[in-house]
């Protein structure tokens, strides 16, 4: 499963992080946090490194996705 994440985050930090994430469109921008939720839990153990290498912003509105998908799954 490692690998599996290491090869993810070769493949998607240039596009998550530079392009979609900081895309004009907000439906964009938050599609993006949605699927960074959904990959968080397929690949929970390791994924919170890959969640520190965006900026505080996007952390924060990642987070706050997250504690949200975590309260709907109670």
């Amino acid at each position: 499963m490692k690998y599996l994440l290491n090869y993810f985050r070769a493949f998607s930090n240039h596009w998550f992080q530079t392009k979609l994430i900081n895309s004009q469109n907000a439906e964009v921008r938050k599609l993006i946090v949605l699927s960074i939720v959904d990959l968080h839990s397929l690949f929970s153990e390791g994924f919170d490194e890959y969640i520190q290498e965006f900026t505080a912003a996007q952390q924060k509105i990642i987070q706050i996705y997250l504690k949200r998908r975590l309260e709907k799954n109670k």
